[in-house]
């Protein structure tokens, strides 16, 4: 059956990136690339990815959350299908 295997990645919008990375760096030890996020080692399949994003970003479009969390899954197509036989209306892969 189609599953999710895993966290992909946590985006986020901020008011303030650089003090968001700062923070998290000297706090949690986040051990940031030259882009502004953090990858974390790999679990088996894919590496984990965590990212500031300026508050006033459209990343995120068309959603106006200020979050995204991205999944690992072993069969995108059965997910989406299930989801959809859930009443979900996907908007794009």
């Amino acid at each position: 059956m189609a599953q999710v295997l895993g966290i992909g990645g946590i985006f986020f919008k901020t008011d303030n990136i650089e003090a968001t990375r700062e923070w998290y760096e000297r706090v949690l030890g986040f051990s940031l690339e030259d882009w502004g996020g953090a990858v974390f080692p790999a679990t088996g399949r894919a590496y984990q990815v965590w990212t500031p994003f300026e508050s006033d970003t459209d990343y995120f479009e068309p959603s106006s959350s200020p979050y995204l969390l991205n999944l690992m899954v072993d069969d995108l197509d059965g997910v989406l299908a299930r989801a959809e036989t859930e009443g979900v209306e996907p908007i794009g892969r």
